[in-house]
């Protein structure tokens, strides 16, 4: 009887601890019954190993070590069972009984030993299974825990190095991510403290944070250093995603992401602030940064640009980034203490070379400029080209250094030669100046005379609202202030202009513009905060070989509140003025003045050199018409000085054969000494314009028709 409770024990010890060594676990205790005098009952006892979910559960090295705990402890369970049968199997029961267990209970042992060799086979064959998934698992979609190689998250510890080895673990993942899937750097919530940059030279690469941006990091340098500065590779499919990225020194002048020469990078739901520059690139294409957030608000010095665009010399020429988006981001740069500005940022988007840049539905506010475009006139090759704003909203600028505006044009264009600045289009932006900013849009470039290539050209805005500047709304200064180079091809559509000239001092509220060829079409004046002498001021020039051009048609100034100047040549009582040098080609048409409703429909330009009868403009009269026809003649000399100017004014009813003209010629202006006079002929339905007696010096003389309202 002992031998046989000994073979017992000895059989359930072994049982447990090949299930144990095996991984399998026990789902159902041993249950035993016994009763004095009678011997005993032994139920059976039901071990599995449950595989078929055990393959499915073991997918980390955490829940591997959980399962072999509770194995350990399964073995320990059954060697204390085995103790209290071989107990059990020593109290008094007859021989038959006794026997009979035994026979029992050897029998269960060798059906239990069969069933455990069984089942260790199936745990190896799922161990093998187990492993294959874990290393497709590592190789579909790895995700790289910063904690896991000793970042400690604690806001204390210095975390670079633990950081910098997930990063280069991650990299050497990233090569075997099949069809690109690249590999995720996960910093669980924790603050994270940088002092040495990261430095990211791998491709494929994603940073991301718990939701709600749990995960801050934070240092006094440069955090993340993205870029192969050897230049043998271009990194690409860089994320960052959900990080709370902070300079913990608010005098820094560092960055927190720095973008070499990369391409696809995505910068997404992501906080970042206090850095003198918050993202930095360096012909960095096809980069993506959207619905972000970018803050200054504790800084306690001045900060240079929240996204800087920039190009790299790469020999033979400057290379500029290109296909950038920026969209839904929220940019703050300023500092305050109730009104008091205690901080500024330079420009949110500085942009000094690029090609394609695509800007849509952003916020900024609290900067100097909330963009500044401003080519490096060092970098050979320098390219800015195709600009495109969309649904912008250029808020309340604040004050550093030098004049506030929305958005600059600046810099020197065509130098050197081979640079480009061109193509820069708003559509249906917001300029809000606040009565800070002097313009919501200026254009000042340096240049001069400039070639074709290098010309700064093709600048439009469509859409949209100008108001609260403290001068005029729109300024392009040309090479009449400070020798600046004049824009080719300037159009301004359908924008509405309000409260502008806050001021008080500005002669021209809405649109004060020096270009080669104007466009002004379809905008509406409203009243300005205060009235100036004109809403639009066009000044011509023609500094290449091409005739200077300018339309100004269809807009409505019927809200404006301009106070007209009425010495002013050649519009009295008008909102718009142009100055003209040499030869122009000039348009006013179907524009509605204040007050009177009147329209002005067009005006006529030409040069006379000797004293021959020239017409100087001839004007269809519309065969039905009703009304008046006031025609204005002014002739000036090359340096501007106003020689001679002469008003008719009649009503005709019915077309032009009933006109009556008023006689005789009303002067305006004194006839100079120069002989020039001008008459006025109406033939079946051309109204001609002619001058005679023009002395040696050359005049340039400007016919302007103003049609009345009908009778």
């Amino acid at each position: 009887m002992n031998l046989a409770a000994t073979k017992l024990a000895r059989a359930l010890v072994v049982c447990g601890l090949c299930l144990a060594a095996a991984g399998c676990e026990r789902t159902s205790g041993t249950i035993v019954a016994y009763s004095a005098g009678t011997g005993i009952s032994i139920q059976d006892e039901v071990i599995s190993a449950d595989l078929g979910t055990g393959a499915g559960q073991v997918a980390r090295g955490e829940d591997v070590a959980a399962l072999q705990s509770t194995t350990a402890q399964l073995a320990a369970t059954l060697t204390t069972q085995a103790a209290e049968i071989q107990g059990l199997l020593s109290l008094p029961q007859t021989a038959a009984e006794h026997q009979q267990a035994i026979t029992d209970l050897n029998t269960r042992v060798t059906n239990h030993e069969s069933s455990i060799a069984d089942q260790g086979s199936q745990l190896t064959s799922h161990s093998t299974a187990i492993a294959d998934l874990q290393s497709q698992l590592t190789v579909e979609s790895p995700t790289v825990n910063v904690r896991h190689f000793g970042a400690k998250g604690d806001g204390t510890t210095d975390d670079s190095a633990a950081i910098q080895a997930a990063v280069d673990h991650a990299g050497s993942l990233a090569g075997a991510a099949p069809n690109g899937t690249g590999v995720e750097v996960y910093f669980p919530t924790g603050t994270y403290l940088v002092q040495t940059s990261i430095r990211v030279p791998f491709s494929g690469l994603g940073f991301r944070g718990p939701a709600g941006r749990g995960a801050k990091i934070t240092g006094d340098t440069l955090l993340f250093d993205v870029g192969d500065y050897t230049d043998t590779v271009r990194v690409s499919d860089t994320e960052f995603e959900s990080l709370l990225l902070m300079s913990s020194n608010t005098a820094n002048a560092t960055a927190a992401i720095k973008l070499y020469r990369t391409t696809n990078t995505l910068i997404h739901s992501c906080v970042i602030q206090d850095f003198s520059i918050h993202i930095d690139c360096y012909r960095a294409s096809t980069t993506t940064i959207t619905m972000n957030r970018f803050s200054n608000g504790r800084r306690t010095q001045n900060a240079a640009a929240t996204l800087r665009l920039q190009g790299t010399d790469e020999g033979t020429a400057y290379s500029p980034g290109g296909g950038m988006h920026v969209s839904d981001n929220e940019f703050v740069g300023a500092r305050k203490s109730g009104n008091t500005e205690l901080n500024c940022t330079a420009a949110h988007i500085l942009v000094h070379s690029v090609d394609g840049l695509y800007l849509q539905n952003n916020h900024y506010v609290g900067a100097q400029n909330s963009l500044r475009v401003e080519p490096l006139a060092t970098a050979a090759n320098h390219v800015i080209t195709d600009i495109m704003m969309t649904q912008e909203y250029y808020d309340e600028p604040c004050s550093l250094t030098g004049q506030a505006n929305n958005v600059v044009l600046t810099g020197t264009a065509g130098s050197p030669s081979s640079a480009r600045y061109q193509n820069v289009k708003f559509a249906g932006c917001l300029f809000r100046a606040s009565n800070v900013a002097a313009n919501g849009l200026r254009v000042a470039v340096a240049g001069g005379a400039l070639s074709d290539a290098s010309a700064l050209k093709n600048v439009s805005i469509v859409g949209g609202t100008v108001r609260q500047a403290v001068e005029s709304g729109i300024a392009v200064l040309g090479s009449s202030s400070s020798n600046y180079a004049e824009v080719r091809n300037f159009l301004v559509e359908g924008v509405y202009f309000a409260d502008n000239n806050s001021g008080g001092s500005a002669a021209t509220s809405g649109i004060a513009v020096e270009a080669e060829g104007v466009t002004l079409a379809g905008n509406t004046f409203a009243a300005d905060a205060n009235p100036s002498a004109r809403c639009i001021q066009v000044t011509m020039s023609d500094n290449h070989s091409g005739m200077p051009s300018a339309v100004v048609a269809g807009n409505d100034f019927s809200g404006s509140n301009y106070s007209p100047d009425p010495a002013e040549i050649p519009y009295n009582n008008s909102p718009v003025r142009f100055t003209v040098n040499k030869n122009a080609r000039l348009q006013l048409s179907d524009n509605l003045f204040a007050g009177s409703g009147k329209l002005v429909d067009q005006v006529y330009r030409r040069t006379t050199t000797d004293a021959t009868p020239a017409s100087i403009f001839e004007y269809q009269v519309p065969e039905t018409s009703n009304g008046e026809l006031r025609v204005r003649v002014v002739g000036s000399s090359d340096d501007g000085t106003v020689h001679a100017a002469y008003e008719w004014q009649g009503a005709f009813v019915n077309g032009p054969g009933a006109a009556a003209w008023s006689a005789p010629v009303t002067t305006v202006r004194a006839q100079s000494a120069g002989g020039a006079i001008a008459d006025l002929s109406l033939n079946t339905n051309t109204l001609q314009a002619r001058v005679t007696g023009v002395a040696a010096t050359t005049l340039s003389w400007a016919c302007h028709v103003e049609m009345l309202s009908s009778k």
